[in-house]
């Protein structure tokens, strides 16, 4: 039922599937499918204490947020956003002026 709506709702407004995947779509499945990549990483790392979990969770985090922000980047913002985003943040990404 939702795929029909989505589907006639774009046709109605004329809405293009690569404007909709790409803007509604891509948002939603990259941040997941980074998320099962790593946990499918994970399903190998041995845990045997709760000083071993924190670093694992932590080092998860971090390799998350490195892997899934330059897909974001790349494949979900668009050059408006972008420069909000270096507008907001310091340093070498505030001066990066082209991709």
């Amino acid at each position: 039922a939702s795929l029909f709506l989505f589907w006639r709702s774009n046709q109605a407004f004329a809405i293009p599937l690569g404007t909709f995947v790409r803007r509604t779509v891509m948002p939603g499945i990259i941040p997941a499918l980074v998320a099962v990549g790593l946990y499918l990483g994970l399903l190998f790392v041995p845990v045997a204490g709760r000083m071993t979990a924190v670093v694992v969770v932590l080092v998860a985090g971090v390799l998350y947020l490195g892997l899934a922000l330059p897909l974001i980047w790349r494949f979900v913002l668009d050059a408006g956003e972008k420069d909000k985003v270096r507008s907001l943040m310091p340093g070498r990404l505030a001066r990066k002026t082209s991709e």
